[in-house]
């Protein structure tokens, strides 16, 4: 999660160093999280950080990078502050879906333009990493 919070925080780019041996699960974990934003790659390297674009309604936090029309972030409740999901309000310039980036599931319906609100559930995790589309 943190590697992901580097990229949708605004990194465009991680430096691996470690004084101590990197072990097989951390290699695990690199290699879920460049799986997982390789097809938003454009967005985050090319895009802006959300602002107001995306906002949490209660418990729980986001964030995120914008690129035209689409937006990648990581809807997250580290602390267990939530019933197991994240509300989310969305600025949307044109009809959108949400799909989830670890399982390439879309979440919930399509959306039509304007200020939506938007659950994300967790499924148990910490957070999910989303990407925010136009329907085509």
């Amino acid at each position: 999660w943190a590697l992901l919070e580097c990229y949708t925080n605004g990194a465009r780019g991680v430096w691996f160093w470690s004084s101590r041996m990197i072990d097989s699960e951390d290699l695990i974990a690199y290699n879920r999280v460049v799986r997982a934003i390789a097809p938003v790659e454009d967005v985050i390297v090319e895009g802006d950080l959300v602002g107001d674009a995306a906002q949490v309604v209660g418990a729980g936090r986001v964030s995120g990078v914008r690129h035209d029309h689409e937006m990648v972030l990581l809807a997250a409740d580290y602390f267990g502050d939530t019933s197991g999901s994240v509300q989310l309000t969305l600025e949307l310039p044109a009809p959108s879906k949400v799909v989830d980036l670890f399982t390439g599931v879309q979440v919930g319906d399509a959306l039509d333009a304007g200020s939506r609100s938007v659950t994300v559930p967790l499924n148990g995790q910490r957070a999910r990493l989303l990407h925010v589309l136009p329907v085509e």
